[in-house]
C-alpha cells in the first residue's frame, strides 16, 4: 500500500503541555504554518498555507483510502487535519510511527526512540527545532515588541523553520523503516490503535461546576493554613520551600535533605513538639500535589465538557498496558474511608465540607475527591465495571496453579485464602485485619518480591510489615502455590537457553524465540512481548536470611536494554523469572480489557475511558443499572485464546467517577 509521510508545524495560543493535545487541534487560535509530506520513498516536499492552496497531489493523498498516512503521534496530524483543514481522511487510514516503535518496546518521544535504537546523531531530529517552535509556533512574551514571529518578520529563520519540519519527515520515515522491518504490529493491533483514538476523540466528561468550586476552596483554605503559619513562625511565606526549610531545620534538630512529602512526614514523626509538629503537617497540606490535579483538569477542559486524548495506547513499556496524558488518571488519589463520592462532590458545590465532615481537614477531602471531577453530564449516569483480581486469576491460569483456580472457581476471596494458611485459620475466621494484610503479599510475592522487596511494596499500600512478617509470608506463598516458582524456573531457564543460542520454548502458555536484536515472548492472543538486545550475564546477588546474616551468590541473569526505572535512563537492566512473570501477567490482562472494550462498544456502551482493569462508560439515567448488567456480563466473557480462563467483573453506577 502506498504510505504519505505527514508532520505538521503549527501555532497557537494554547499551550499543548499543560492544556493537552485534544484541546490544541480543536482551539480556534491553532492555524497550520507547514506541512512536510512525501509519498513512500520520493523526496520531501513542504505546503507552506500561505504561498497557496494545498497541491493537488497531497489532497487526493489525504482523501485516499488505500494511501496509508504516517506521522509521529499521528492523533495530532489527524486532529489538526480534521479541525484546521477542510480534507476528509478516512480514519482507518491513519498510521503513528511512535505506536509502531513502542510494539517493540521503545519509549518516550521521537527524539528518545532514536537514541535507544541506535541511529546516527546526524539523523535525529534538528537541535535547534525547539528554538525554532518557540519562535514560530507560540506566542511571544507580553513584554517583548513583537508578540508573534511569522515568515515575514523573520525570513531566514523561517527557512531555517522550514528544513527543519522536512527533516522530520525524513527522520520519521527511516525510524519506520527500521521498525517495520521487525513486523511489530499486527492487524488487530491497529484496529485496537484505532478504537483508542475514537475513544479519545469522544472524550470523558467533567463537571466543570465542581472544578471550579474545587478550586476556588482550595485557594481558600490554603490561605488560611498559611496565615496561620505565618503567625506561628513569623515567616513572610511559609509556604515556600526555601523559607521554611531552614526555620525547620533550626527548631526540630533533624536532618531536612529537602521539602518533599515523605521527608516532611519522617521528620513529623520524630518532633515532640505539637507546635512545630502543627507546623509540617499544615506544609504536607498546603504543598500537597493532588489538589492541584484540580488545575489540570481546568486547562484541559475542551468546549464540550469533556477531556480529550487522555490516553496513551502502549505507552507503559513492554507490557502496552496504556499511559495517561496530561493527567495521571492511572494513579489518582483515593477517597477517604466513609466519604461517599457523589456526596462529598456536593458538599464541595454548597461550599459545606468543613460542616457536613468535621472530623476532616478540608484540604484533604478536596484531595482525595478529585476523581469526582470525571462525572456523568446531565441526563447520564457513569456505569463503571472492574475485572475482578484480574492479576490474581491470569497468574493462576498461566501457571496452572490448582489452588488459585479452584478458589476463584467456588466464589472465594484469594486474600482470606492466603490469610487462612499465614494465621492458620478457617476461612470464615480470618478477620478484616488479616485479609488486610494478606493483600500485599498475594499481589507482591507471585512476581518474586523477597522479603525487603515486600515490606517497601506492603508498606505503599499502607501495611506495615516488619521483616520477620514478610520472611514468614513469602515462604508461605511459595509453599502454598508450588506452581508458580516452577514456573518463574521454567521461564529463565527457556530464555537463558533462546538467547545463548538454542532455538526456541513453548510453555506456560507462551512461545519464546530470538530473531535478530529481540527476544520474543509470544501471549496467547499472538501479541509478542519484545526484548531489545539480550543478553545472559553474571550477577551478584545479596540477602539478608531469616536469621539476620547476609548472604550472596552469583547467579546468570537476563538481561536487556531499556529504561531503568530508577534513574529514567535508557540503560542495561536485568530481571529474573518473576519480573518476566509479572511482563507476562500485565500484558495479557491489558489483553483481555481490549477484547472487552471491543465488545462493550460493539454491543452499544458509551466507551469514555479506561484506568488500569476497569471500564468507564456514559449510559441513561433513567435505566443505568441495567447497562451495568450488561457491561459486567461482557467483561466476564473469557477471549477465544483464553477461553478456560474462570473472569469476574463488580461495577458501580454513580454520577462522579470513584474507586471502589
Amino acid at each position: 500500500m502506498t504510505e504519505l509521510s505527514l508532520d505538521y508545524e503549527t501555532f497557537s495560543e494554547i499551550d499543548i503541555v499543560k492544556q493537552g493535545g485534544g484541546k490544541y487541534v480543536r482551539d480556534p487560535s491553532t492555524e497550520i504554518l507547514m506541512l512536510g509530506w512525501a509519498f513512500d520513498d520520493d523526496p520531501v516536499q513542504l505546503w507552506e498555507p500561505h504561498l497557496g492552496p494545498m497541491p493537488n497531489e497531497l489532497r487526493e493523498g489525504m482523501e485516499d483510502p488505500h494511501v496509508e498516512k504516517w506521522a509521529f503521534n499521528a492523533a495530532f496530524e489527524d486532529g489538526i487535519t480534521k479541525y484546521q483543514s477542510d480534507i476528509k481522511v478516512p480514519k482507518w487510514t491513519w498510521r503513528c510511527t511512535q505506536f509502531l516503535a513502542y510494539g517493540l518496546s521503545f519509549s518516550g518521544g521521537l527524539d528518545s526512540i532514536l537514541k535507544q535504537v541506535g541511529f546516527p546523531e546526524h539523523l535525529w531530529k534538528n537541535a535547534d527545532g525547539k528554538k525554532l517552535i518557540r519562535k514560530f509556533s507560540v506566542p511571544q512574551p507580553r513584554n517583548q515588541k513583537v508578540r508573534r514571529w511569522t515568515y515575514g518578520t523573520a525570513p531566514e529563520m523561517w527557512e531555517d523553520f522550514c528544513g527543519y519540519c522536512k527533516q522530520d519527515v525524513e527522520v520519521e520515515r527511516a525510524l519506520r523503516k527500521w521498525v517495520k522491518q521487525f513486523d511489530p504490529i499486527s492487524d488487530d493491533e491497529w484496529q485496537t490503535w484505532l478504537m483508542d483514538q475514537d475513544i479519545n476523540n469522544a472524550g470523558i466528561p467533567i463537571d466543570r461546576i465542581l472544578i471550579s468550586t474545587a478550586r476556588a476552596s482550595v485557594t481558600v483554605r490554603k490561605n488560611q493554613i498559611i496565615d496561620r503559619m505565618r503567625q506561628v513562625t513569623g515567616l513572610d511565606n511559609p509556604g515556600s520551600r526555601a523559607q521554611l526549610q531552614p526555620w525547620l531545620q533550626e527548631r526540630t534538630r533533624v536532618p531536612l535533605s529537602n521539602m518533599q512529602a515523605n521527608t516532611l512526614e519522617w521528620a513529623q514523626a520524630r518532633v515532640e513538639d505539637p507546635v512545630l509538629e502543627g507546623v509540617i503537617q499544615d506544609m504536607l497540606w498546603v504543598s500537597q500535589t493532588a489538589t492541584a490535579k484540580w488545575d489540570a483538569f481546568d486547562r484541559m477542559e475542551c468546549d464540550d465538557h469533556t477531556l480529550k486524548g487522555m490516553f496513551m495506547p502502549g505507552g507503559a513499556s513492554r507490557t502496552r498496558r496504556y499511559a495517561s496524558r496530561g493527567i495521571n488518571l492511572q494513579n489518582l488519589k483515593r477517597p477517604l474511608k466513609g466519604v461517599d463520592m457523589d456526596t462529598v462532590c456536593q458538599a464541595i458545590k454548597d461550599l459545606s465540607l468543613a460542616q457536613l465532615y468535621p472530623d476532616y481537614e478540608v484540604m484533604d477531602l478536596l484531595a482525595a475527591s478529585v476523581r469526582g471531577a470525571i462525572a456523568a453530564p446531565e441526563g447520564k449516569k457513569l456505569a463503571v465495571s472492574d475485572l475482578g483480581s484480574i492479576e490474581s486469576r491470569v497468574l493462576g491460569w498461566m501457571s496452572g496453579c490448582t489452588r488459585i483456580i479452584n478458589t476463584f472457581a467456588a466464589g472465594k476471596d484469594t486474600y482470606k485464602d492466603f490469610a487462612m494458611e499465614l494465621f492458620q485459620v478457617l476461612y470464615d475466621e480470618v478477620t478484616k485485619d488479616q485479609r488486610g494484610f494478606s493483600k500485599p503479599p498475594t499481589l507482591g510475592c507471585g512476581y518474586q518480591l523477597g522479603a525487603g522487596g515486600l515490606v517497601a511494596y506492603a508498606e505503599d499500600m499502607g501495611v506495615s510489615m516488619s521483616r520477620a512478617e514478610a520472611d514468614r509470608a513469602v515462604s508461605t506463598f511459595r509453599r502454598v502455590y508450588p506452581e508458580i516458582p516452577a514456573m518463574w524456573r521454567w521461564l529463565i531457564e527457556a530464555i537463558t537457553y533462546v538467547v545463548q543460542g538454542g532455538g526456541t520454548m513453548s510453555g506456560y502458555r507462551v512461545h519464546i524465540y530470538r530473531d535478530l536484536e529481540f527476544l520474543y515472548i509470544q501471549l496467547p492472543s499472538g501479541r509478542r512481548l519484545a526484548y531489545h538486545k539480550p543478553e545472559i550475564q553474571p550477577r551478584e546477588i545479596h540477602w539478608v536470611d531469616a536469621d539476620g546474616v547476609p548472604q550472596s551468590m552469583v547467579k546468570p541473569s537476563f538481561t536487556y536494554m531499556g529504561i531503568n526505572r530508577f534513574n529514567m535512563q535508557w540503560e542495561r537492566i536485568s530481571t529474573h523469572g518473576g519480573g518476566v512473570t509479572e511482563n507476562i501477567v500485565q500484558a495479557i490482562s491489558r489483553d483481555i480489557l481490549v477484547y472487552q472494550m471491543r465488545l462493550s462498544m460493539n454491543r452499544g456502551h458509551d466507551v469514555r475511558g479506561h484506568v488500569h482493569d476497569e471500564i468507564i462508560t456514559v449510559c441513561p439515567d433513567q435505566n443505568a443499572e441495567a447497562w451495568l448488567e450488561s457491561l459486567r456480563g461482557l467483561m466476564c466473557i473469557s477471549p477465544p485464546w483464553a477461553q478456560d480462563l474462570l473472569l469476574g467483573a463488580e461495577g458501580y453506577t454513580a454520577k462522579h467517577y470513584r474507586k471502589d
